[in-house]
This record gives structure tokens, C-alpha cells and sequence, in this order.
């Protein structure tokens, strides 16, 4: 029996049946395969040879050694994730944090990459109100044994929200209580904006 196959990093060395297909098949036979079989590394890669192999074929006119092997470790997916924050227009963009999730095997952050996590934004002080991205950055996986993938929530996790005005005024007594905006002026304004008040 020909023997391919993939499976996704998982930090063991092993194939179960459920990951391989058996080939060189003839005359419409059915061949289901039982057992497990390793291979000499637990990293991404593809693989020519069984280092162990305890397969047995459902079908006594074949056998599962002696074929050719072709099967592959392909990388598992690390997640960006950012912790989402908030910031007021006009002031500093905040310190940005996040995680990385999606390791397998036991394996950390510490065991399984290289490199300093960090996040970032292209928001800034300036930017209008509304809601940014924020995107985790820095990480290299040992043996390209993972992907990385931003967060689909990272895509909003940084919010700007409204900043107050400041207002102040004057008026001469005029035996009411209403200002309007002509005798109001609005402070606490930044990035040179100019700001009316109706």
C-alpha cells in the first residue's frame, strides 16, 4: 500500500488512520487502515518514511509496509488577540496589550516561538472617532510550526471616543436665563480644530 497523508501540527509524532489514505489500490478494492504509525520528527515538514509503523490493512491481499510514504505535518494557527481599549480624541494612544492563543501539545509562548510580542495601531491622536485596528506583531514560530492570524475582534478593539468641550461665557443681565452661542465659547479643543456651538 501507497501511503499519503496530512495532518495538522499537534507536538507528537504520531498519524492515526483517520489522517491517511491508503493508494495503489486495484480491482475497486476497499482497504480500511487500523494501527497508528510515527514519523522521525513531531515538526512541519514532509515525510518520506514511517520511523514506526503498526498499520494493518482491512484487506488481507494487501499489506501496509513496503509502499511508498508521502505524508506531511502542515502548521497549526496561532491567534493574535488584542485586548481592546479606548482612547479620547486629541489625547495619546494608550499602551496596547494583547495574547497569543492556539498552542498545542502544552507547548507556550516561551517554548514554541522566538521573538517579542507586541501590538500596535496606525491610530493616533489625531484620528477621528470611531473605531481602529490594533494588530499583534513580533512572534516567529520555532520549526514554522504555526501560523499566525490576527483576531477578527482586533479590527475594532481600539475605540476613540468624543472629547468634552469645555465651555465658557458671558452675558449681561437680560432678566432670563438663557445663553445662546453667540456668548458661549467652546474650550478644550486640539489639533487645530475649530469648533461651533448651535
Amino acid at each position: 500500500i501507497n501511503i499519503t497523508g496530512t495532518k495538522t501540527y499537534n507536538a507528537n509524532v504520531n498519524f492515526i488512520p483517520a489522517q491517511l489514505t491508503a493508494g495503489n489500490i486495484v480491482n475497486g478494492d476497499t482497504v480500511n487502515l487500523t494501527g497508528s504509525a510515527t514519523v522521525a520528527s513531531q515538526n512541519v515538514a514532509t515525510y518520506n518514511s514511517f520511523a514506526t509503523n503498526s498499520l494493518i490493512s482491512s484487506n488481507s491481499n494487501y499489506i501496509a509496509t513496503g509502499g511508498t510514504v508521502s505524508v506531511n505535518i502542515t502548521p497549526a494557527t496561532l491567534t493574535y488577540n488584542a485586548t481592546p481599549t479606548s482612547m479620547t480624541y486629541g489625547n495619546s494612544v494608550p499602551a496596547l496589550s494583547g495574547t497569543v492563543t492556539g498552542f498545542v501539545g502544552g507547548e507556550t509562548q516561551a517554548t514554541a516561538t522566538t521573538g517579542t510580542l507586541g501590538f500596535s495601531t496606525l491610530a493616533s491622536n489625531t484620528s477621528n472617532v470611531g473605531s481602529y485596528l490594533i494588530t499583534g506583531a513580533g512572534l516567529t514560530a520555532n520549526n514554522g510550526n504555526y501560523n499566525f492570524v490576527q483576531a477578527p475582534s482586533n479590527s475594532t478593539a481600539l475605540t476613540i471616543n468624543q472629547r468634552p468641550i469645555n465651555i465658557t461665557g458671558t452675558k449681561t443681565y437680560n432678566a432670563n436665563v438663557n445663553f445662546i452661542p453667540a456668548q458661549l465659547t467652546a474650550g478644550n479643543i486640539v489639533n487645530g480644530d475649530t469648533v461651533n456651538l448651535t
